[in-house]
């Protein structure tokens, strides 16, 4: 799927994951933004994924992602600067960092042998946190992906 089309699909949805978890935070909605939050990264790191080829079905898309961006670094310096560069890698590190909020935000959290719930996990810290990550990735990968079509 390296083509113009799914990219901007997966880029699409991310958006609407991106809105979703804003108006979730305005709500004061903490675990509905934390989950929106992590899934609008997610969907982004794919999004940049599919610039180059399917991406895998998983929550945690960083491996493939940063492969890819080190196979292309040449051609992507060239298209967005070094600069820019430094930033796509970050997304792959930060979309691994957040995959467990997957989880945690739909099923909670075992900590201490005690169950955390999604409600009590989810914090508006978290939240704010979550949504700040994703507008930001949401930024670089849109830049990225207008860049890296031309258009």
């Amino acid at each position: 799927m390296n083509n113009s089309k799914g990219a901007k699909d997966w880029l699409e949805d991310a958006r609407k994951y991106l809105e979703s978890a804003e108006k979730r935070l305005l709500a004061k909605d903490w675990r509905g933004s934390c989950q929106d939050g992590q899934l609008a990264i997610e969907t982004l790191a794919k999004a940049i994924i599919a610039c180059f080829e399917e991406p895998k079905w998983t929550h945690k898309p960083g491996e493939q992602l940063e492969k890819l961006l080190e196979e292309n670094k040449t051609e992507i310096v060239k298209t967005i600067g070094e600069n820019l560069f430094f930033e796509l890698e970050e997304i792959g590190t930060v979309v691994d960092d957040v995959a467990p909020w997957h989880g945690w935000s739909t099923y909670g959290k075992i900590e201490s042998d005690r169950i955390i719930s999604p409600f009590e996990i989810s914090s508006e810290e978290a939240a704010r946190e979550l949504v700040q990550k994703a507008r930001q990735s949401y930024k670089i990968a849109a830049f990225f992906i207008k860049k890296w079509f031309e258009e």
